[in-house]
This record gives C-alpha cells, sequence and structure tokens, in this order.
C-alpha cells in the first residue's frame, strides 16, 4: 500500500528531473540559426548567428553593434531583439534573411566629416634648430633743438628644448626717457618651453598671468605652468554645431552654414551626424539638404550659435603661477613687490556649458572664485561668477553678470561688475585698486545695404586710493559715457561717423568725428575727415608691405591745431626703413625708423625683417641662386651664399618648402625637391636641400661586332653596385662615374661581359660617352 501510495510521486519527480536536464522535451527546443541580415531594407551583405527560442530570438549583442545597431548600457553576451527599441523582425526561411525594421532612431548615424582630423593623442613632431635673434625698432630725430635716438629691442636664443628672450627700451641723446635722456630699461626676460604632446608650456622668468573675463592679470616674475593650445593650430577649443539626418536611399547630403557650402558628401541609407561644423563665431543658420538620385530633395534649416568663450565638452584648460610682482613695469628694470601666487581652471561640461574657477593669494590674502558661461539655445550667453577674499582687512566679495549675442545682422552685450569696498585681489595689492562697479553694453545693427549702426554705454565708479608710485591720495572718478557710430561702405568709398559724450560728475565733454575713405586699388587709400572742434584732417597712405615696394605717406591737420607730416618707406629683404618729416606748432623735425632683424643660425649672420615668431633658413649646399617657394610662392633665391633666410613662418604648423628645379644644373642631383617641417615657435629650422654634382653620363655599349647590346640587359657599375637596364642602341644611364670605371654586364641569355672606360665631367651637361665594345668575360 505504501508503494502504490507513493508511486504518482516518484513518477512525478522523475519527470521534473528529465524536464530540468533536458529542457527542449518540456519546454521547446532552441534553434541556432545562420541568416543574412538586412535592415530598414538595406543589405548588409553579413550572415550573423541567432538562436532561438519560441518567440524569442537573441543575438550577439557584439553582432548586433557591428550591424550599426545601438545597444546602449547593454553589458551581456546576448540581446533579445525584442528589446530593441521600435524595431520588428521577421524571418524568411526559405531565403534565410532576417529582416529588421527600426524607425532609425535604433541605428548609429554614420559620421561625415570635413577632412581626416589627426589623432589628439598622436605624437606631434617639431624641430628647432640653435641660433641667436635680434629684432630691433630704431627711430632716430632731428629737430632744431635737439636730437636723439630711441627704440625697443628683443634678443632671444632658443634651441630644441626652448627659448630665452628678452626685451628692452632705450633713450639716447635729447629725446627724455622716464629717468633721463640716457637710460635702458629691461621689460622681460623669460626662459619657456612648449611641450606640443601634452598642450602645456612652462615659464621662468617675467609673464603675465593668465586670467579669466573677471579677474585681473598682473605681472610676475616667478614660474609658471598653463595650458597652451597654440601647439595644437588644428585644434578647436569651442563647441561646433552639428547636424543629423536620415536617408532612406542612396543620397548626396549638402550643408550649408549662412549660405556657404561647408560640406557635400554622398551616403548610404540611414541615419547620419556631421558632428563639428565650421562656423562662424555668433548666431546663424545651417542648412542640410537631401538629394536622392531622381533629383528629389528635402531642405532642414536649423539655428546655432558658437562662441570663443566657451570651452568644447571634456576640453579643459589650467594655469598655476607664482612669484614676484613687477612692479613700475616699462619704468624700471628690476622693482619688485611682493610675494604672489595663482592658479585657475576652465572645462566644458558640455556643449551649453563651462565652467571657471580660480584662487590667488599673496601674504595676509586669499581669494577665491567660481564661474561660469551658458549658452541659451541659439539665442546666446550668459555669464556669471561670484569671488571672495578673506585676510586681515580683505574680507569682501565681487559678483558679475553679463549676457552676450553676436548676430549677423543684430548683436547686444551688457555686463555688470559690482564689488564689496573690502574686496582685494592681488593687482589691488599693488597699487592697482578695483573699481566699485564697472556697467557696460553695447548695441550693433548690420543692414545689407545702408551700413553699420552701433552704440555703447560705460560706467566705471572709482573710489579714492592712495597712489605709492606717486605718493599722493588719487581723488575718486566716476566715468560715464555715450558712444554712437555709423559706417557704411559703397564700392570702394567708406563714409563713416563717430561721436561720444561724457555725462554726470561734472564732466559734460563731448566730440564728434565724420569723413570719408577712398581706396584705389589694394594699397593707396586717401581718407578726409572733420571734427566738433573745427579740426580738419587729410591723410594718404601708401604701404610697403612686401619685400621690394616703396610706400609713402603724408598728413595734413588744419584748425585749432596744426600739424603736417610726409614720409616716404621701402621694404627690403634686409629690413624696413621710413623717412620723414614732421611739423608740429611751427617745430620742424626730421625723424628715420628702421625696423629688422639679425640672425646668427648655421654660423652665418642673416639680416632680415622684424621676426615675431619663427624663420626657416634654406641652405642649397653648393649650388648657387636657386629660386625657393614658400607654399607655391616664390620667395626669393639663396643667392651666392646657397643660403636663404624665410621670416615669419607659422609655429607649430607644416611649412611647405620647394625648389625650383629648372634653375638646377641638368648633371645635379636633387634629393628631395619640397620638404615639410614643422617649428618650434620663436626659433629658427635649418633646411637643406640636397643637391649634388651627378657625374653622369650617358654610355653607348656594343658587342665584339659593334651591334648594340640588348634591351633588358643589366649593366652593373662596380664602384657603387648600381644595377641599370640596357636600353634602346645599348644605351645605359650612370651616376656617380669616377675617372676610372668598370661597367658589369649580364645579357638576357645570360652572357657576361665587362666594359671599361674613363669619365671627365662635363660642368653644366651630360657628356655623351662611346661606343664601347663589351668584352666577354674568360674564366
Amino acid at each position: 500500500m505504501i508503494r502504490s501510495c507513493h508511486q504518482p510521486w516518484l513518477l512525478g519527480g522523475l519527470l521534473f528531473l528529465m524536464c530540468v536536464f533536458s529542457s527542449r522535451s518540456c519546454f521547446g527546443q532552441d534553434q541556432s540559426l545562420l541568416l543574412e541580415v538586412n535592415v530598414d531594407g538595406r543589405a548588409t551583405h553579413k550572415i550573423v548567428e541567432f538562436t532561438q527560442h519560441d518567440d524569442t530570438l537573441l543575438a550577439r549583442t557584439e553582432d548586433l553593434r557591428d550591424l550599426g545597431l545601438l545597444i546602449p548600457g547593454s553589458t551581456s553576451e546576448w540581446t533579445d531583439l525584442h528589446k530593441i527599441p521600435l524595431a520588428v523582425w521577421h524571418i524568411d526561411t526559405q531565403a534565410q534573411v532576417l529582416f529588421l525594421s527600426t524607425d532609425g532612431r535604433s541605428l548609429k548615424p554614420s559620421d561625415l566629416t570635413l577632412d581626416n582630423p589627426a589623432d589628439p593623442e598622436m605624437h606631434r613632431n617639431v624641430e628647432s634648430s640653435a641660433g641667436v635673434t635680434l629684432n630691433y625698432d630704431l627711430l632716430s630725430t632731428l629737430a632744431s633743438s635737439n636730437s636723439g635716438v630711441n627704440g625697443q629691442v628683443n634678443v632671444r636664443a632658443f634651441f630644441p628644448r626652448g627659448s630665452i628672450s628678452s626685451s628692452w627700451l632705450g633713450y639716447a641723446g635729447g629725446v627724455p626717457g622716464p629717468y633721463g635722456p640716457n637710460a635702458a630699461v629691461r621689460l622681460d626676460t623669460t626662459y619657456q618651453y612648449a611641450d606640443v604632446d601634452t598642450m602645456r608650456r612652462y615659464s621662468v622668468g617675467d609673464f603675465v598671468t593668465t586670467g579669466l573675463s573677471w579677474t585681473r592679470p598682473v605681472h610676475l616674475t616667478g614660474l609658471q605652468l598653463r595650458s597652451d593650445f597654440s601647439t595644437r593650430p588644428d585644434l578647436v577649443t569651442f563647441p561646433l554645431p552639428s547636424v543629423r539626418g536620415s536617408a532612406a536611399v542612396p543620397s548626396t547630403i549638402n550643408v550649408l552654414a549662412d549660405g556657404t557650402q561647408v560640406l557635400s558628401q554622398q551616403v548610404e541609407p540611414g541615419p547620419f551626424q556631421v558632428p563639428q561644423l565650421p562656423v562662424v563665431m555668433g548666431a546663424g543658420n545651417i542648412a542640410l539638404t537631401v538629394t536622392n538620385a531622381l533629383g528629389q530633395q528635402v531642405t532642414v534649416t536649423q539655428r546655432f550659435y558658437a562662441s570663443t568663450a566657451m570651452l568644447a565638452p571634456k576640453l579643459q584648460t589650467f594655469a598655476v603661477e607664482a612669484g614676484l610682482v613687477r612692479l613700475d613695469w616699462g619704468n624700471k628694470s628690476n622693482h619688485y613687490g611682493d610675494a604672489a601666487g595663482s592658479a585657475i581652471y576652465r572645462r566644458g561640461l558640455s556643449p551649453y556649458f563651462t565652467v571657471e574657477g580660480k584662487v590667488e593669494g599673496a601674504q595676509g590674502l586669499v581669494a577665491p572664485g567660481v564661474g561660469g558661461i551658458v549658452r541659451i539655445g541659439s539665442l546666446g550667453t550668459i555669464r556669471a561668477s561670484f569671488a571672495s577674499s578673506l585676510g586681515d582687512g580683505h574680507n569682501g566679495q565681487q559678483v558679475s553678470l553679463g549676457a552676450e549675442r553676436i548676430g549677423r545682422v543684430f548683436s547686444i552685450g551688457a555686463y555688470a561688475m559690482l564689488t564689496r569696498k573690502d574686496y582685494t585681489d592681488i593687482a589691488a595689492l599693488n597699487n592697482a585698486p578695483i573699481a566699485r562697479s564697472q556697467i557696460s553694453g553695447n548695441i550693433g545693427y548690420t543692414t545689407r545695404h545702408y551700413g553699420t549702426f552701433g552704440a555703447a554705454y560705460g560706467d566705471v565708479n572709482q573710489e579714492s586710493y592712495y597712489n605709492a608710485s606717486l605718493s599722493a591720495q588719487q581723488l575718486a572718478q566716476r566715468n560715464r559715457i555715450v558712444s554712437a557710430n555709423y559706417s557704411v561702405q559703397v564700392r570702394h568709398v567708406t563714409v563713416y561717423a563717430n561721436e561720444f559724450r561724457s555725462i554726470g560728475g561734472g564732466n559734460n565733454s563731448q566730440g564728434f568725428q565724420g569723413g570719408i575713405t577712398f581706396a584705389f586699388g589694394s594699397r593707396v587709400s586717401v581718407d578726409i575727415s572733420g571734427t566738433s572742434d573745427g579740426s580738419g584732417q587729410i591723410q594718404v597712405r601708401r604701404p610697403a608691405t612686401d619685400v621690394g615696394q616703396w610706400g609713402y605717406g603724408a598728413y595734413v591737420q588744419a584748425g585749432s591745431f596744426n600739424h603736417q607730416f610726409a614720409e616716404v618707406q621701402y621694404r627690403s629683404h634686409l629690413g624696413y626703413i621710413v623717412g620723414g618729416v614732421d611739423q608740429t606748432l611751427g617745430v620742424v623735425t626730421g625723424r628715420v625708423e628702421t625696423q629688422g632683424a639679425l640672425s646668427l643660425v648655421d654660423r652665418r649672420i642673416f639680416a632680415s625683417n622684424e621676426i615675431f615668431d619663427s624663420f626657416a633658413v634654406v641652405d642649397t649646399g653648393s649650388e648657387r641662386h636657386v629660386k625657393i617657394f614658400e607654399e607655391n610662392r616664390p620667395v626669393g633665391d639663396t643667392g651666392r651664399s646657397g643660403k636663404l633666410l624665410i621670416a615669419n613662418v607659422r609655429s607649430f604648423q607644416p611649412n611647405h618648402l620647394s625648389i625650383d628645379p629648372t634653375g638646377i644644373p641638368i648633371d645635379a642631383t636633387i634629393e628631395n625637391a619640397a620638404q615639410t617641417f614643422r617649428p618650434r615657435d620663436l626659433s629658427g629650422v635649418i633646411v637643406r636641400f640636397k643637391i649634388r654634382a651627378g657625374h653622369s653620363a650617358l654610355l653607348h655599349i656594343t658587342d665584339s661586332t659593334g651591334i648594340p647590346e640588348p634591351v633588358g640587359s643589366m649593366a652593373t657599375l662596380r664602384s657603387t653596385k648600381t644595377a641599370v637596364t640596357v636600353g634602346y642602341d645599348g644605351s645605359v644611364f650612370l651616376q656617380d662615374l669616377e675617372p676610372k670605371n668598370e661597367l658589369d654586364v649580364v645579357m638576357p641569355d645570360g652572357q657576361h661581359c665587362t666594359v671599361s672606360f674613363s669619365y671627365k665631367p662635363t660642368p653644366g651637361d651630360i657628356p655623351l660617352l662611346g661606343p664601347f665594345p663589351c668584352k666577354e668575360r674568360t674564366h
């Protein structure tokens, strides 16, 4: 009885265990399918493994992503197709094809780019030779009462690991400087090195601290470490607009930014996006046109706003600086205040928000602050900041708020900064007091045919303070100025008018200026203007901007103040010189100004125009008077020395130089007719074009009966082991020949022979030698 009672339970348990260990027998069978996939009517030509269980179809997550599907947040190996949002699928069992339909939002868009951007992590090679450059700007004056010379010089030594520079002001003779007629004042002396891989710059010496829009930079002598995006000229640092779309069939995409085409590209069916579009700063419109093979078009327009004040997402900058405060810069060479330091940080958190912060400190002072910039859609930007200062007698706060919109037609901006009386920063501790309030605003309107209108307002409230440099108490001031301007250009004529008015505070001064400018060609202009005080001016200018150009200038002012001058200019490859005569209130003064640079590099001194950044020295060796091209533009020739200095090439960017091969003797060999180099900033690079005498000849060889050796025979010059092919009529072109030469020839049938001959170079020509009989080798 007991056995019969428990038999049903034993049989049920056995069946349950069979179902557990063999689910296919009880709950349906899993099927492994190999199917070709069709997505939104487009064949992918890919076969993917699927697993089907009842109405569930599973695929490996990586396989789905390879098909261009977006599977966000999935960490499992397999994904159920039912979990793909708004996706519908069915299987054609006979064709073994899976048809998958989506609404487009489940597909990864194809990226359309304007070019192939460099990998930001890629190592970037920059070059720098060793040398010294001296820039000078000297002005000599000669008047009836006195004469003298004043000017500015900058000397810098450069090498692969950076540069050291020092700039000076000098006064000599009757032209008085700040501390007498004969004096020299040091401005800045700095060593700096830019790391192109980390985009950081290291400086030791004199520098100006890095500031934000709501901070005040100061001059320090010490150490500085900061971000430097100038080492990556190809990097766009602010958020750029992007466009998205979808094509049902193969189509052509055209993108226009403010009417200018920036992209035209073919796309396959499916979603696409252009992640970064080059646009002009401010508000604008982007038009996206999709054209299919039948010429049917769909155009979508979207607005954008771009601001260089913001940082692109995940991009960040920083600066850390410390040292002694420079006082009386430009008047004294070595006048220092107390030690101080500062640090700033900025980061783009999204295309719509950039956060920034700062902290600065000195003895008895710590001043932190935080701020941010927000983009309001396509309307404009709003910026705000809050800072405080802590210390003995320096407890205070500073707040600022501003808004800006720059448009193609209408622009407007406003800014206000308010400071409590005890708020202090490093500049305030060193004789540069803080304005208690600053309010400004501007508005601009541009018409298509009637010109541009603008107006601005400024209000600065400055309390009284003690000026340590002048040892005097400065009275409180409040300046409020309203200004307006208008200009219109009709072909080569520009009409303009400007007016300002100072209001309040017992100062109601005002002024007006109006004029007209005529442009004749690309260099000559004539300006006629008048002011509200009864003065009139006429100015004629023709500047000498390029090497080899002459220029001139003349100016006449009459009315309440009389002033006239005339000058002549000339710019050569050695420098720039200006000579003129000036008459002011009956006093006649003659002046001569020279600007240029002297560079010592590659054991030679080069004279040139001023070099503000980098330069290149081209060396063509023993070849003289070789024409040089920069970016396919002629820039000079190497002259009798075989060298040419090219001033102001682009630092950290590829520069392209080439030579004119038609000017090279026919018997010379050019190893590299074009070169690309990327110079370090404030440095010089030697670019060598290897041109050497080829010692070449065209040799004719025959067999012992005078018949030319067969075409295709191989001839090897023993001295260089160089093998060449024998051409028609037994001709062989040989290079690097010596006075005595031997040539081994192997004919197509395997026979060997030898040619012995003498060679004497002919300058500027390739001699024809032979015919020479090829003597068979004897073993």
